[in-house]
């Protein structure tokens, strides 16, 4: 498998009462450009919280969890609100598409748009067009801590409790302004979404795989109501055809009762769930972000 590097409660983050997940809504304030479909993280902030916490020393299998809810910014939190005023514990939740030099990422919730601008300026961020903050240069930037957020952080723009940052490369308007069309009327992605169903934690991506391995990819771990349930891991794989699709369903169930993968994945099935989509569900009670590695390090059962 060759890929593109490219919640828990009643919030915008999980479920709706009219039964719409929380992916789902997310989907719908991001583009449906080309640059942006191949690839898309979703973390549901509260979701998260409940099952991992918000602060101190995180505990038990869901504890890697933790960070999703930030991205790639989240490895800086200790410092990131004194730089940047932005305060990942308060997200109600992420979207983010993309892969670099062309990535966006909206964070819904818990903002304050004045304390943002106000650090960043004071960390040397530039007003720029459409009220947007851009990123000093590396050579410019003299602590460690903005020299390396101003890569994540090319591209800022808070309105109001959210807040939408890119690449230095990518507009900001896929997720400020999307339009009508949006993800989450792209028909290929809300098959993936509505295949992992209502998870807290999300990765999809469209493969470059020209050989027998799958189109499109997208793991996610399930939501829960309690610290004590096992996580369970959802991954859904896009096939060329219906006899792909059940070769590797059946590669899949072998991988899931004995091997290496048995010992991560258990309680497992794997079956095809409509069209040349194939739905494997595991328990993965040792560690909620198993499947997210496993889908980055491009190690997942059966492919």
């Amino acid at each position: 498998m060759t890929v593109t590097t490219a919640a828990v409660g009643c919030s915008d983050g999980g479920r709706t009462d009219a039964g719409e997940t929380g992916l789902r809504k997310a989907l719908a304030r991001v583009a449906a450009t080309d640059q942006l479909r191949d690839y898309v993280e979703y973390a549901d902030g509260e979701g998260i919280a409940v099952v991992a916490g918000r602060t101190g020393a995180p505990e038990g299998p869901w504890r890697r969890l933790r960070g999703y809810e930030g991205g790639k910014i989240a490895a800086y939190s200790r410092t990131l609100a004194d730089v940047t005023g932005i305060e990942l514990g308060a997200v109600r939740y992420r979207i983010a598409a993309g892969a670099p030099p062309y990535d966006v990422a909206l964070l819904v919730g818990g903002q304050d748009a004045g304390q943002i601008t106000g650090r960043l300026r004071a960390s040397g961020w530039q007003d720029g067009a459409n009220g947007e903050l851009t990123a000093p240069s590396l050579d410019a930037s003299g602590a460690p801590d903005v020299r390396v957020l101003s890569l994540s952080l090319a591209k800022v723009k808070p309105t109001g409790a959210d807040l939408a940052h890119g690449s230095a490369d990518a507009s900001l308007d896929p997720v400020l302004a999307p339009g009508e069309k949006t993800l989450a009327a792209d028909a290929g992605t809300v098959a993936l979404a509505d295949c992992l169903g209502d998870v807290i934690v999300a990765l999809m991506t469209r493969t470059k795989d020209t050989g027998e391995g799958p189109d499109a990819v997208a793991v996610g771990v399930r939501r829960t109501a309690d610290k004590a349930s096992a996580p369970r891991a959802i991954v859904c794989s896009e096939w060329r055809s219906a006899g792909a699709a059940d070769r590797a369903a059946g590669e899949q169930r072998d991988a899931l009762a004995s091997g290496p993968f048995a010992d991560t994945y258990r309680n497992g099935k794997a079956e095809r769930a409509g069209g040349n989509l194939v739905r494997l569900e595991a328990d993965t009670p040792d560690d909620a972000a198993a499947v997210l590695a496993g889908f980055l390090e491009r190690r997942l059962p059966g492919m």
